[in-house]
């Protein structure tokens, strides 16, 4: 059963977080920003670490999927970047990340507007902090702002305090 984006009209396949033409959150998670904890919808005691999960085929997502689990999120996000992607959390209709991780709580997890891009390249994928406030970890190495650093499949990404593990084709 696929799911149909209300602002494009797009299908995206079953449980699938992020529509995969516009990049609209296909869920509703209310984000109280007033709070300074981390709120109860994530079910952080439910939800096993993302450090115990294994992923096994990227491709049943079709080409240049990115599937991004987040520690205590049951579901992975799955996003399709063709060239390049930025990450980071809305603050306004005008000031957009391509992904907003506002419904992962981006906010209590210091995620900077623009954190983060990732790249295509030839040799698969980069990423590259954009002088992010909190900082981007790679595999527990900090990045260095603007330098692009080499992505495989399976690293750990700790953008601020929000942890997540990236499989890619």
């Amino acid at each position: 059963m696929a799911t149909i984006c209300p602002i494009c009209g797009s299908e995206n396949i079953f449980g699938a977080l992020v529509c995969a033409t516009c990049y609209n959150v296909l869920i509703k998670i209310p984000v109280n920003t007033q709070e300074t904890t981390v709120p109860n919808v994530l079910n952080l005691t439910e939800i096993e670490p993302a450090s115990t999960r294994r992923f096994v085929d990227s491709t049943m997502y079709g080409n240049n999927a990115v599937v991004m689990y987040f520690e205590h999120q049951s579901e992975p996000m799955v996003v399709h970047i063709n060239q390049q992607a930025v990450l980071g959390r809305r603050t306004s209709e005008k000031d957009s990340p391509r992904i907003d991780l506002s419904p992962y709580g981006a906010l209590v997890f210091g995620i900077s507007r623009q954190h983060i891009i990732i790249r295509r390249t030839e040799k698969g994928l980069t990423a590259e902090d954009l002088d992010s406030s909190n900082g981007t970890w790679l595999n527990d190495k900090q990045l260095a702002p603007f330098v692009p650093t080499q992505l495989k499949s399976g690293d750990r990404l700790m953008l601020g305090k929000l942890s997540l593990e990236i499989f890619f084709q």
